[in-house]
């Protein structure tokens, strides 16, 4: 449906505005390497890219036991392998377009505060985003509501008004939660099959396809 009338966009951050597979991958294996515990493979891992962290791990097959170490180590590794995140193909353009039509922006993402301001700021788009909402602004994870509704409050704007734009099933079913409509992009994390499982209201293959969804 074309012409969708919303006041603000929520934006995932990791496979959707920016390609952070590179980086993330590098560090779990080096993480686990660190750590000495099993490795794990890309294809074993990658579609766990969305969840916080711990579930991240877990749902890759480590040890219990063994997370939080994970999640720790992880954090103090990421760094080094910043420099391999750049933004996505037409996804500053799209900030530019949505910024100069009114609409409010914002992030609701499973990586940590700390992390997600520094990436913004590396990528030179923070200043884009109203709200930025990360790991520690939500106590129920994705793809529970919570990101979305609490973005919502601070912004004003009622979740109907709301749309999300996520690569993985857990953004689109974050926003369904919400009552928010939604926007699934293909080419992060999650496959096109996937994703249309999860039932978007629109599904895109580059974010140069946005402004065209929305009412003028």
């Amino acid at each position: 449906m074309s012409g969708l009338s919303i006041d603000a966009v929520a934006f995932d951050f990791d496979g959707t505005l920016a390609d952070t597979t590179t980086a993330i991958l590098a560090t779990v294996f080096q993480t686990l390497q660190d750590l000495d515990l099993p490795p794990v493979t890309r294809e074993h891992f990658l579609p766990m890219i969305g969840l916080p962290l711990k579930q991240a791990f877990l749902g890759a097959g480590v040890d219990p036991g063994a997370a939080d170490a994970c999640v720790s180590r992880y954090r103090e590794r990421f760094s080094d392998n910043a420099g391999h995140v750049a933004l996505f193909p037409a996804v500053r353009e799209c900030l530019t377009d949505l910024s100069a039509r009114g609409l409010r922006l914002g992030i609701v993402s499973s990586r940590g505060r700390k992390s997600l301001l520094e990436l913004l700021d590396r990528l030179q788009i923070r200043a884009y985003f109203g709200e930025v909402l990360g790991d520690e602004d939500a106590e129920r994870k994705k793809p529970a509501p919570d990101l979305v509704l609490t973005l919502g409050a601070r912004m004003g704007v009622s979740a109907n008004r709301i749309l999300v734009v996520g690569d993985t099933s857990y953004d689109i079913e974050m926003g369904h939660a919400a009552r928010a409509h939604t926007c699934a992009v293909t080419y992060g994390s999650h496959d096109s099959h996937r994703l249309r499982l999860a039932q978007p209201t629109h599904q895109l293959d580059s974010l140069s396809g946005l402004g065209a969804l929305l009412a003028p």
